[in-house]
């Protein structure tokens, strides 16, 4: 158990310049886990190589702040909200690679602030710059490339935090420095963190942006959870759990200390994956204030931007028949100087007050992004305009099937299809289904009853799939039966397409435009392999259509399977709310919950403002699992959390639209 220890908080006195002259800052010698590179291959890498204090440093440190405490007992429970204006330095290759786009930045502020929306610390984006320098960007962490990039990068680092996007040297996914390592002024503050971590990037299960979250946590004063293991001081922060080691994936109901309380696993300070990390505790929330108080003052105290701009807007009308006319009116504050608008049809404006006309009917979010001197923010209103008239109309499921109790809405085409129940190469659940050989029908598998489509416009396939064994050039292919004769509307060859032993989410568009749709659609799947030990398993099949005459974009994506199963069991009798699969997404996403008992449940999509923005289950449920689909095309890209609200109880998790 933890020994009773004070309050963190700093020195008003006097400025500390730097504990760890003469400790050693150099990357830890060997990898602490692994994550995806751009190649989608699993990578050896350092979770995160942040100094670790010494135990003299500690000591002092904590005399010092004792000391301090007794002479100024400050109420901090009243702190007004501070802003930190962040400026993005992407330092690429000197042919211009590992770039990051802006709209990963954004993502990545919205994290931030999702992250620390119970804290007195928010964020803003104030300025980006790109560099070509290969060298800094391979940079090791105390190297003397280090020390040139962020003389020369830096920008007011007294007020600012520096956020470096880099392909660090060692495997880093990133790194910070504390408050008290350096005087305020000095460049060396900031925060690096590895380009392919910001939201979006391919780091997996590290691509969700929380390893920007992690090491402000430092920048801001926070030690990991697991400091000191189960004994002394740990953390130095006394609602958090001890914690012997580091926890890594995201190991529900670890205890690894005899103290009170299972591990902290979903802290952002522990080393588990993004998509398991969601909270600070209030004494962590009190330390950030007292830390940044003590030895960061000119950022508390005046650093913050002011005044802080916040997007909002209003429309004349959000609702009519095609063409339609509607007038927006910025009613922002912060005094912004410029704005940028989209209408979710392709259509945007930089001008304060547009108008503007929607001539297909559909659903349109419209989004509006306000700049001034302390940065900017966004706003982002879901499925606010709504358009009548031919053609309108989202995604319809017209059949959806996992194979855990039976093949469903398909048939086995013949010797080479088989149902698999074994998990292993099932996406979710145990089962999937599984095609192998080359013997026609029989590798193929197909839709029973022939569907109406003729209300369509534009149809989707939407599945996953991993490969076993196919040798270079053999192939499956997704066919379509357009009433007469079926027709190939993908191929799929290994060594091309695909590689064996990787899981991919796949999305087919069967527009209007180029095929017929009749009164008895089918969909089949078939495999050319060369023998039977040739597998292509295929799982968690939606087949949709739409009345929208817009025809979404072919998709092939691989996807991480650690990501997918992380953190949900339906067998633990608890109340379980699974990472959505994909996570980042496109096109579709499919969230699992699973209910103890019969519940009333509410499960919405919220913006980082808290908005709720999307309403996906408001009724009651029986006990058991169950599943919801969610569709991209209702979102603007950026980050949401949804959250589910049961009898049971609640439970939070948070998602990535891409565009």
């Amino acid at each position: 158990m933890k020994r009773r220890h004070a309050t963190w908080t700093g020195l008003f006195g006097f400025a500390l310049l730097s504990l760890v002259a003469s400790s050693s800052l150099a990357v830890p010698s060997a990898p602490d886990t692994y994550f995806l590179d751009e190649n989608g291959l699993d990578s050896p890498g350092v979770r995160c190589a942040t100094h670790v204090p010494t135990d003299a440093e500690l000591d002092r440190v904590f005399g010092e702040v004792n000391r301090w405490l007794a002479e100024h007992p400050e109420d901090f429970s009243g702190r007004a909200i501070t802003t930190i204006p962040v400026a993005v330095h992407v330092v690429r290759s000197s042919s211009g690679a590992w770039d990051i786009t802006n709209t990963q930045i954004n993502n990545q502020i919205a994290v931030l602030n999702a992250a620390y929306a119970n804290t007195n610390f928010r964020f803003s984006l104030s300025s980006v710059d790109r560099t070509n320098n290969t060298a800094w960007s391979q940079h090791t962490m105390g190297s003397s490339n280090e020390t040139a990039m962020k003389s020369a990068l830096a920008i007011s680092p007294s007020t600012t935090l520096n956020l470096y996007s880099c392909n660090i040297g060692g495997g880093l996914l990133g790194y910070a420095t504390f408050p008290w390592m350096y005087a305020e002024s000095s460049y060396m503050h900031g925060v690096v963190c590895l380009y392919s971590s910001f939201p979006g990037g391919t780091a997996a299960p590290y691509n969700l942006g929380d390893t920007a979250t992690h090491e402000v946590g430092h920048f801001l004063g926070l030690y990991h959870t697991f400091q000191g293991g189960c004994s002394g001081n740990g953390d130095y922060v006394s609602d958090t759990p001890a914690e012997a080691s580091p926890a890594y994936g995201c190991p529900t109901g670890r205890n690894t200390c005899s103290g009170p309380g299972n591990d902290p696993i979903t802290n952002f300070m522990d080393y588990t994956d993004d998509s398991c990390m969601d909270n600070f505790t209030s004494g962590q929330s009190v330390r950030m204030d007292q830390q940044m108080a003590a030895y960061r003052p000119s950022m508390l105290g005046g650093g913050g931007c002011s005044p802080t701009p916040v997007a909002n807007f209003s429309a004349s009308t959000t609702s009519g028949v095609a063409p339609l006319a509607v007038s927006f009116t910025d009613t922002s504050t912060g005094s912004p100087s410029s704005w940028s608008w989209t209408f979710g049809d392709g259509g945007t404006s930089s001008s304060q007050n547009p108008s503007h006309t929607y001539s297909t009917a559909g659903t349109y979010t419209v989004g509006l992004t306000i700049t001034n001197a302390c940065g900017s923010d966004a706003e982002t209103k879901s499925g606010y305009i709504t358009v009548t008239g031919s053609g309108g109309g989202g995604f319809t499921t017209i059949t959806y099937d996992d194979f855990e109790n039976g093949l469903g809405s398909y048939t086995d085409g013949g010797s080479d299809m088989s149902r698999y129940t074994g998990g292993t190469y099932a996406w979710q659940g145990n089962a999937a289904a599984d095609i192998q050989d080359n013997s026609g029908t029989a590798s193929s598998f197909y839709t029973t009853t022939g569907r109406n489509v003729t209300a369509y416009q534009t149809m989707e396939v939407e599945f996953y799939f991993v490969a076993i064994s196919m040798e270079n050039g053999e192939d499956f292919w997704v066919q379509y039966y357009n009433g007469s004769a079926w027709q190939t509307v993908a191929s799929y060859a290994a060594g091309t397409s695909f590689s064996n032993n990787t899981w991919y989410v796949a999305t087919v568009t069967i527009p209007r435009s180029s095929y017929n749709f009749p009164t008895n659609a089918k969909i089949r799947f078939m495999c050319d392999a060369s023998n039977n030990s040739d597998d292509v398993y295929i799982d968690q099949i939606t087949w949709r259509g739409s009345s929208s005459s817009t025809i979404p974009v072919d998709r092939l994506t691989p996807v991480s399977m650690e990501i997918a199963r992380s953190g949900f069991s339906a067998e633990t009798g608890e109340l379980s709310l699974a990472q959505n699969r994909p996570n980042p997404f496109g096109g579709s996403t499919t969230i699992e919950f699973a209910l103890p008992n019969a519940s009333h449940v509410n499960l919405a999509v919220y913006d980082v403002t808290g908005r709720r923005v999307l309403t996906l289950v408001d009724e009651t449920r029986s006990a058991g699992t169950h599943r919801v689909d969610v569709q991209g095309h209702s979102l603007t890209p950026g980050v949401y959390f949804y959250r589910l609200v049961t009898e049971e109880g609640t439970a939070q998790r948070k998602m990535i639209v891409l565009e």
